[in-house]
């Protein structure tokens, strides 16, 4: 189909995936605001996509992608001359091969910095899905399953590389010191702009909230002590969370597994 100016493909290949491709035709288009029950995973070859999502803007330069959660609502502007591909990945499917890797899929979108692994399994996915041949339904569904590893590991990644250089004065601050007290006082200060401009512009480049950022980042962080064995208090401790409830209900938010479990799992 073609919608404003943009050469739009859809592809449904299963009744768990389907790939969406376009390609530029004439000036900038803004794709209506929608949401749909898959996961979206996009990524940008040429030129650049900006997702309107609940009054943030995410950009998606060419190069990185984004993941767009199920039932997000979400308007998309398209520059002149843009490449890029989406998968749409049923939800179930995306919480089955989480479950497997004890990740949690992001709850809000994300930006993905550097989409290289992301779009070369994507360019693969959409190629089996174009020419149906025998087998091509198991392929897609394996191809998908790889996408999503991909998605998760990026998307847990917390390697972040803000382009703009006061959100990353803001996130070298968390990096290394994210046991401590941080509020988005400090986080502004170290940044040099207000609290108000720093949240919206914080969210711009990492795709999440500063406290989301934070907690995601503690969470990792304990994940990778509680595998090196130590106990669930002593990790808790480590990573800044005083309250052991608090941690324990955040840790299982973020990973779907009680800590507790999940150190089991890791000996």
């Amino acid at each position: 189909m073609t919608l404003e100016g943009i050469a739009v493909v859809d592809t449904p290949v299963t009744d768990r995936v389907r790939v969406r491709s376009w390609h530029h035709r004439f000036g900038a288009t803004q794709f209506p605001e929608g949401s749909h029950a898959e996961v979206e995973v996009g990524w940008v070859i040429v030129g650049e996509a900006r997702y309107l999502i609940d009054g943030s803007e995410l950009v998606v330069p060419a190069g990185s992608g984004i993941v767009v959660p199920a039932r997000t609502a979400h308007a998309t502007h398209v520059s002149d001359g843009i490449v890029a591909q989406s998968a749409w990945i049923a939800a179930s499917l995306v919480s089955n091969v989480a479950a497997s890797l004890a990740l949690r899929p992001p709850s809000a979108a994300r930006l993905i910095a550097d989409a290289t692994e992301i779009s070369r399994l994507g360019s693969l996915l959409e190629t089996e899905a174009r020419t149906p041949r025998p087998g091509q339904s198991l392929m897609v569904e394996s191809l998908a399953q790889a996408l999503v590893v991909a998605v998760l590991r990026a998307a847990s990644n917390t390697g972040v590389a803000p382009r703009d250089p006061r959100i990353a004065q803001a996130v070298a601050l968390l990096e290394t010191h994210f046991a401590d007290a941080l509020g988005v006082d400090d986080l502004a200060r170290a940044a040099g702009i207000s609290r108000f401009h720093f949240s919206r512009l914080f969210r711009e480049e990492t795709g999440e909230s500063p406290y989301q950022y934070l907690r995601r980042l503690r969470i990792e962080r304990a994940r990778e002590l509680l595998a090196l064995g130590y106990t669930v208090t002593d990790a808790a401790l480590s990573v800044g969370f005083k309250d052991l409830s608090r941690f324990a209900r955040a840790f299982r938010e973020q990973t779907g597994v009680a800590p507790s479990a999940f150190g089991r799992r890791a000996v």
